[in-house]
């Protein structure tokens, strides 16, 4: 499998590849050119797929993901969230990624070699469309096969991807998000309006145990968004406490009440989602000083990171 990223409309395909001649030489941008092409030739292969035109002209949609035989090609087509230094990275990286996430090689001179970190190529799980409800979550009872509520085909997709690490809540949904919600008898969760995407209704039924059973069916490493927007200190350390603890504590004895009686393994934290926006509107000054705030008590509470 390779794995292909991809920007539009077409003038910003002939910048990457301006770039990519620049910095990399002609064989590279070669070699963009010519998955730039290939991906084109599939996608108007493809009769499912209707007619490309409108894409490559430039229409704005957030994103699309296609599966296509065994090639996985994400296209990106909103021109608003690109900054030039992700286009240019995302660019460079399309001519390089493969199959094998774990451990990849790009030659940037012909002289020396540098070791990508898997970390790189994780994914992001947001509450955003059908991304988690309907996407990776359909739960038991739904007419979609699934396994144990997780949507069987985004699963084995998710599985054959191999991916290093996932995040989630958010995103923007995360500053919203508080963890207790989303835990316990799943009939008995709150519901919850996400401001964010759309001012849909969510059942919660997808919480921390989903998270942290998905990560471990996949293998891959998990990475929690913390609240920093409308939660609080004792909001994070409590959910630390209940996702890794294993003292007497009672959001150990809770955790255990739901069902989990050893510790999820929590790989990655971050404090806060775009804080200059949606996370709060904070000056960077005004962030660093709450960063450090709150990372004081991530690290009293989180026994396994």
């Amino acid at each position: 499998m390779k794995i292909i990223i991809l920007t539009l409309p077409k003038q910003r395909i002939r910048h990457t590849a301006r770039y990519i001649h620049k910095e990399f030489g002609q064989a590279s941008r070669a070699k963009f050119i010519a998955e730039v092409n290939r991906i084109v030739y599939l996608l108007r292969e493809n009769p499912k797929l209707g007619p490309i035109e409108p894409y490559l002209e430039g229409a704005s949609v957030p994103y699309r993901s296609i599966v296509i035989k065994k090639h996985i090609i994400s296209i990106f087509l909103n021109t608003l969230i690109f900054m030039k230094r992700t286009l240019l990275l995302t660019a460079a990286l399309a001519t390089t990624l493969c199959a094998n996430a774990q451990k990849t090689e790009i030659t940037t001179d012909g002289k020396s070699a540098h070791v990508i970190p898997a970390e790189i190529y994780g994914q992001f799980a947001e509450h955003l469309g059908r991304c988690i409800y309907d996407g990776i979550w359909v739960g038991k009872n739904s007419t979609i096969a699934n396994q144990d509520g997780y949507r069987t085909d985004v699963f084995n997709a998710l599985k054959e991807l191999k991916i290093p690490v996932l995040r989630w809540p958010g995103g923007c949904f995360a500053e919203t998000y508080h963890w207790r919600d989303g835990v316990g008898p799943q009939k008995d969760r709150p519901t919850l309006k996400n401001v964010f995407w759309g001012n849909t209704m969510e059942d919660n039924t997808f919480g921390t145990h989903e998270f942290f059973t998905l990560c471990e069916r996949l293998g891959c490493k998990s990475y929690l968004s913390i609240n920093l927007g409308t939660g609080s200190t004792r909001d994070m350390a409590e959910w630390l406490d209940y996702i890794t603890g294993t003292d007497d504590t009672p959001e150990v004895t809770l955790r255990k009440k739901n069902g989990r009686e050893k510790p999820f393994k929590l790989d990655y934290i971050g404090i806060g989602n775009e804080s200059w926006g949606c996370g709060g509107n904070m000056l960077p000054e005004y962030y660093a000083n709450v960063f450090r705030q709150y990372s004081t008590y991530a690290h009293l509470y989180c026994n396994n990171t």
